[in-house]
């Protein structure tokens, strides 16, 4: 089976999908409308801007004018620039991004 894994400072980010995270278009699909016809799902799903980080490049966040320590490891939820990372797929897997570490640009913790 083959797997993606960033090279260099990038990173593997699992966007969450547009569903889970704006629930006016949740309540709208649960209502059985197809909004995809007025807005694109593709254009909505771009504009998720929370994910899951998958893997990290052996680079990210090493360079020293970045701090030099990670911002983020697998399993954390981040936020990232809004249309940042290319859209990467295997195996009919559900589309992941690879992004630059800088485009990570906070991560959700639990206090």
């Amino acid at each position: 089976m083959k797997t993606i894994e960033p090279l260099g400072h990038r990173v593997l980010v699992k966007p969450e999908k547009v569903e889970d995270v704006d629930p006016a278009i949740r309540k709208a699909r649960m209502a059985g409308l197809d909004l995809s016809a007025i807005t694109g799902d593709k254009r909505e799903q771009e504009a998720v801007v929370i994910g899951t980080v998958v893997k990290v490049g052996a680079t990210a966040w090493k360079d020293p004018s970045l701090g030099g320590v990670p911002w983020a490891v697998p399993g954390d939820r981040v936020f990232f620039a809004k249309f940042s990372g290319k859209s990467v797929s295997l195996n009919g897997e559900d589309p992941l991004l690879i992004m630059n570490d800088e485009d990570i640009v906070a991560a959700i913790r639990e206090e």
